[in-house]
């Protein structure tokens, strides 16, 4: 398969690395890999509770990601108390995952209520026409992805990691439960495919990808670049397209789900902009309801307006017209 510039260059850098680093990243692989088969041993609660010590451990110690969580809860007036919060949260959720791969089917059904969630996408997959499931880095993204697989022909794309080690035995996790992972590279006919034969293609898109084509929307009342594939796909295939996350609440994990009216006109980039303001919008929804639970960690405001003048001015102009103001 050929992989896309930017691959190529990560490989070659590792390829290439001092024998120090090489060392370095094998012993990270031998404790990755120690560290996922041990917790084949310990029961489901305990998992959750090792994952919240060693996050809270973390946030100790993690002074550059803890500053950039601060400060994007500082700039959106939001308690700092949620920077810990969410550390601890994707410290349960990673060892939760990881024991998950170690279940049978039968007890991961059980570990996800999304009855309702599932009756909609069903009545969206009985138009034959595919469905688009786009959710984020919130909730528990890995574990709804394996559970989802038991009930849908269930496609999702995720970065290849450089270390050959790595990437088989995290590829190897992922697809257990019966999901299909295609590299970060795989191009649109292959996905257009996969909708055309009624399965599900679940995107993760809540990133700021400055290498790849988005537009600016309104994401917590900020200017935020947004990548434009899945409103693209969506456009381009007739695929209906929804939103989806797997949330923790009361201490059960609850399946929530939109689907999106996709608004098509004669203008495509009017309509990428606009159906990618609409998703976006469902996604800062449930975020405001359940902010412990995202990932604050991240740049998602990295790329400013002034990095991409001529996108955000044409952003702007197309959101004015519905309303909204970036």
């Amino acid at each position: 398969m050929k992989l896309d510039e930017r691959t190529q260059r990560k490989i070659e850098k590792f390829k290439n690395a001092p024998l120090h680093k090489k060392i370095k990243r094998y012993c990270v692989y031998l404790a990755l890999s120690g560290f996922i088969h041990g917790l084949k041993f310990f029961p489901l609660p305990l998992c959750r509770k090792l994952g919240k010590y060693l996050a809270s451990t973390f946030y100790l110690l993690d002074k550059k990601n803890k500053t950039r969580a601060l400060n994007n809860l500082n700039e959106l007036n939001m308690p700092s108390s949620i920077a810990k919060e969410s550390y601890r949260h994707f410290g349960e959720i990673t060892c939760e995952a990881v024991k998950t791969y170690h279940l049978n089917k039968n007890k991961l059904k059980t570990l996800v209520e999304a009855s309702e969630s599932y009756a909609l996408f069903k009545k969206e997959l009985n138009k034959k026409r595919g469905l688009i499931i786009l959710t984020g880095h919130f909730g528990n993204f890995e574990l709804v992805a394996s559970h989802m697989a038991q009930y849908f022909p269930l496609n999702t794309i995720a970065n290849m990691a450089i270390d050959p080690r790595m990437n088989q035995l995290i590829y190897k996790l992922r697809t257990k439960h019966g999901l299909k992972v295609w590299p970060q590279n795989t191009d649109s006919q292959t996905i257009s495919n996969c909708l055309k034969n009624n399965e599900v293609f679940g995107f993760l898109v809540d990133m700021d990808l400055s290498w790849s084509s988005g537009v600016f929307v309104s994401f917590f009342g900020k200017p935020c670049y947004t990548i434009i594939a899945p409103s693209l796909l969506a456009l381009r295939t007739g695929s209906p397209l929804g939103v989806g996350f797997c949330l923790r609440v009361k201490n059960k994990y609850q399946g929530f789900a939109e689907m999106v009216d996709i608004e098509k006109t004669d203008n495509l980039r009017r309509d990428i902009v606009v159906n990618t303001q609409k998703w976006s919008f469902v996604f800062e929804k449930y975020i405001r309801q359940y902010p412990e639970q995202w990932l604050w960690m991240q740049e998602r405001w990295k790329t400013k307006p002034r990095d991409k003048p001529a996108v955000y001015e044409e952003s702007k102009k197309y959101l004015k017209e519905i309303g909204v103001t970036i």
